[in-house]
């Protein structure tokens, strides 16, 4: 997920993010949704703040990721296989917005043994005072779920030859790390 800090009138001193994780039980295994990919890949996070949170960790934290994850894409398969490279906590030393700047952070989240409900909190000082603003989206509450053994059904999106979308139904469904196998 990707949201934008903006100090408005005021200098704020961003001191971190919090994360509060409820695990709601094994992984979700239901339809599973495999959208076609939209956007610029991995150079997309370029000019903001990356950082990952492993909600299976016994105290998951928002932490840095490590810089060459936006550049090697060996680091990003390694990444499905092994867990996100993350190292010191967000932010490492301090992050000051001065009036009217502001800051694109992206949070990739990773799963790999149940399905959670997680809520994100910003911690700030502006003029002297701490502040706590809970990150929201208008879509509602973020879950994420670690990939299940199978599926009831799969639903994969794909593009015509004609460039018309379509979304094909299959069931059932069997993730196999990086791969969907359906019959």
């Amino acid at each position: 997920m990707n949201f934008v800090i903006e100090s408005l009138r005021r200098t704020l001193l961003i001191r971190g993010i919090r994360v509060q994780v409820r695990q709601l039980g094994p992984p979700f295994a239901g339809t599973l949704y495999a959208p076609i990919p939209l956007g610029g890949g991995p150079g997309q996070f370029s000019d903001s703040a990356l950082t990952g949170v492993d909600l299976d960790a016994p105290r998951p934290a928002v932490r840095m990721l490590k810089e060459s994850f936006l550049s090697d894409s060996g680091d990003r398969q390694r990444a499905v296989r092994d867990g996100l490279p993350l190292r010191d906590p967000f932010p490492a030393g301090q992050l000051t917005l001065g009036p009217y700047d502001q800051q694109l952070v992206s949070v990739l989240a990773q799963a790999r043994r149940g399905a959670y409900e997680m809520r994100l909190f910003l911690d700030v000082l502006a003029d002297g005072e701490r502040h706590t603003v809970e990150i929201t989206s208008e879509y509602g509450r973020f879950f994420l779920t670690a990939p299940a053994s199978s599926y009831e059904s799969v639903l994969i999106e794909s593009v015509l030859d004609d460039g018309r979308g379509t979304l094909v139904h299959t069931k059932p469904g069997v993730f196999t790390g990086d791969s969907f196998f359906t019959g």
